[in-house]
């Protein structure tokens, strides 16, 4: 699979994903396809950091464009998906593609000292906690996995990133639960079975052949773009059902 394929494949995915948390919440199948897409972006995020990285003015673009549509998709998001233009508990995914990128920057600076580089990633990963990216701790961890698949063309890192991704994620729902109990905790990881799709990524990011594929500047626009205009859409969506214009 070329880079614009695994693009393709992971806006199919997050288009279905938000599709099915708005609209069909009760259908698990709608969050199992959804969940392909934030392991590929992570590793395209990657990809792109490899093409990027030696040239310091191609890597700011690159980080400034995931910022500036960070702000832009931010109200599309919080309306689309909390109904609510301001959400202070869960911010957009290209904010932790930002901080990704700076965690494979500061990875790369600090490589050959292993104690400063995993003390930096860690507070990068906390960062990402604490202000509640989409992805949090988990993403960056997974970005750098992959990078370390990236680095080393062994497939087990980037299975072990995605593994540490669905365990920490079923790991925070269960102490989100308020009583810890075997029927609790037996009931939360059925209803969060749907996360066992970010496991399938797996398949799509060890087929990617190193080819770009087509590309131009409209294109790689559009791919920014896409994320906080298809959330306006189905925020409007959303409007247009809840006053029966598309029912009447």
């Amino acid at each position: 699979m070329s880079s614009l394929l695994l693009k393709i494949t992971a806006l199919i995915s997050m288009t279905i994903d938000h599709i099915g948390a708005i609209f069909f919440p009760s259908i698990p199948f709608f969050r199992f396809i959804g969940r392909l897409a934030f392991p590929i972006y992570c590793f395209l995020l990657v990809e792109g950091y490899e093409h990027t990285k030696e040239d310091k003015k191609r890597l700011f673009s690159y980080l400034l464009k995931l910022l500036i549509f960070a702000i832009l998709a931010e109200i599309p998001y919080n309306l689309a998906l909390y109904n609510s233009i301001f959400y202070l508990k869960a911010q957009n995914v290209l904010f932790e593609l930002a901080l990704g990128l700076i965690a494979l920057k500061v990875y790369d600076l600090f490589k050959n000292q292993h104690l400063l580089s995993i003390i930096y990633l860690l507070l990068i990963a906390l960062f990402a906690f604490i202000f509640r990216f989409d992805g949090g701790f988990a993403g960056i961890i997974l970005i750098i996995f992959f990078k370390l698949y990236k680095d080393n063309k062994k497939h087990i890192f980037a299975f072990i990133g995605l593994i540490q991704f669905l365990v920490i994620h079923l790991f925070i729902h269960i102490l989100e639960l308020e009583n810890f109990t075997i029927s609790s905790i037996s009931k939360t990881l059925f209803e969060k079975a749907f996360l066992i799709g970010i496991l399938f990524a797996f398949i799509f990011i060890i087929k990617y052949n190193e080819k770009k594929g087509y590309s131009s500047k409209f294109l790689q626009l559009f791919f920014y773009a896409y994320y906080p205009l298809h959330l306006i859409l189905l925020y409007l969506l959303t409007i247009l059902i809840s006053n029966n214009y598309l029912l009447s």
